[in-house]
């Protein structure tokens, strides 16, 4: 770790920081967006901005097991709270001309349509 401390900080840190979500064109599609978080990670940079942005899109921050690292280092848990995730919020997903419309999952500053 404290070999890539200064690329983490030339680098990741200054582009993480720097970065300005869309607001409105999230705000068009909140109601498919699940804000994450790893539970371990509360009172963290990432986390707080997670928190923010949710907040804006009135949305409720999923909290998932671990870190910001949680899908390796706690792969178990963090299939079981995505699986848990995914079939309650596909519950609540609109229909449109009676087809289900596809749920996005935004994990950090990553959209992965499912």
């Amino acid at each position: 770790m404290a070999a890539n401390a200064p690329i983490m900080f030339e680098h990741e840190l200054r582009n993480f920081t720097a970065y300005r979500p869309d607001s409105a064109a999230l705000a068009q599609v909140a109601d498919r967006l699940m804000p994450a978080v790893g539970r371990d990670s509360l009172d963290t940079l990432p986390y707080r901005a997670t928190a923010e942005l949710s907040a804006q899109l009135g949305r409720a921050v999923a909290e998932f097991p671990g870190a910001h690292n949680g899908i390796r280092t706690d792969a178990a848990e963090f299939a079981a709270a995505l699986v848990e995730i995914l079939i309650s919020a596909g519950d609540a997903i609109p229909a449109v001309g009676g087809e289900v419309q596809p749920t996005t999952v935004l994990l950090r500053q990553e959209s992965l349509p499912l």
